[in-house]
């Protein structure tokens, strides 16, 4: 393989154009959806929100994904500018594809997109891997901005074999306050995910003690975020456990309380989420 090459040879020969099917519209959103719209895209751009990917790493997290599309896409996002590759990695080793800021930005598509997609999720079908690499970008897009304070708050999850912890900053004063496209969401400055207690990278500021730790299922915690199950009803069933102060227990669980229902809702029981499994469905 040539030195430095971004994508294996095999697969140059099939990128080749492929039609994109376009709005036609003079708006805004019709011209972000010209090419985010395209299936697999923000897939793409998801998995590099973890940070900067071979295009093997690529192909291995997209399971279903044929390798020429991957390879279109990439260079689609590498033209609009909200992907770059990376070319300081060594000699002889693939490159690497980063977000540029402009793909950064779209984390906070992202989060909105996870927000409205947990009212979705039944039970993984079996070709469907449960991607936990990514629960730290979900547990911080989960989060109701609305109920956020001014105050910094930590949070250590301990769910079935992983461990992450959520580092929520106040915005401080202008000038003081990280960048939101450094974040992880505008809200959380940073997530880590490991096996055990959470280290910060090298050089990095040491992360917070956690003041509070949320232990338990990651399905538990979904079902209490879409309001399948309250959160009192979870904690007396085992399935979660929060330490920590009585005031920080309680910003936890107001971060992670379901939206109030529509008025549709109310007059429709059953039709609020859209996945046809609950907890109650799922303890049956």
């Amino acid at each position: 393989m040539a030195t430095g090459e971004a994508v294996p040879p095999a697969h140059r020969r099939y990128r080749r154009p492929m039609a994109r099917r376009q709005y036609h519209q003079f708006c805004p959103v019709a011209k972000a959806l010209d090419l985010l719209g395209e299936r697999w895209t923000l897939l793409v751009v998801r998995e590099l929100t973890t940070g900067p990917k071979r295009y093997s790493e690529l192909r291995r997290a997209l399971t279903g994904m044929a390798s020429n599309l991957l390879a279109v896409r990439l260079d689609q996002l590498v033209e609009a500018g909200y992907v770059e590759r990376l070319e300081d990695d060594p000699p002889g080793r693939h490159h690497r594809y980063a977000l540029t800021t402009r793909g950064r930005a779209l984390r906070e598509v992202l989060a909105a997109l996870t927000r409205h997609g947990i009212h979705r999720l039944g039970l993984p079908d079996d070709d469907e891997p449960l991607l936990t690499h990514l629960l730290p970008e979900s547990l911080a897009a989960m989060i109701r901005p609305e109920e956020l304070d001014d105050g910094p708050l930590t949070i250590r999850f301990a769910l079935d074999e992983t461990d992450t912890t959520l580092e929520i900053a106040p915005a401080g004063p202008p000038g003081r306050r990280r960048p939101a496209l450094d974040r992880i969401t505008p809200h959380v400055a940073r997530a880590t995910l490991g096996d055990g207690p959470p280290r910060p990278a090298p050089g990095a500021p040491s992360l917070p003690p956690a003041d509070v730790t949320v232990r338990g299922s990651i399905a538990a915690v979904l079902w209490v975020r879409r309001g399948d199950m309250s959160l009192d009803d979870a904690v007396a069933a085992g399935l979660l456990e929060l330490t920590g102060s009585r005031d920080a227990v309680e910003k936890v669980a107001n971060l992670y309380s379901p939206e109030p229902p529509s008025a549709y809702e109310v007059a429709s029981p059953g039709a609020r989420g859209g996945s046809g499994t609950s907890a109650g469905d799922t303890a049956a």
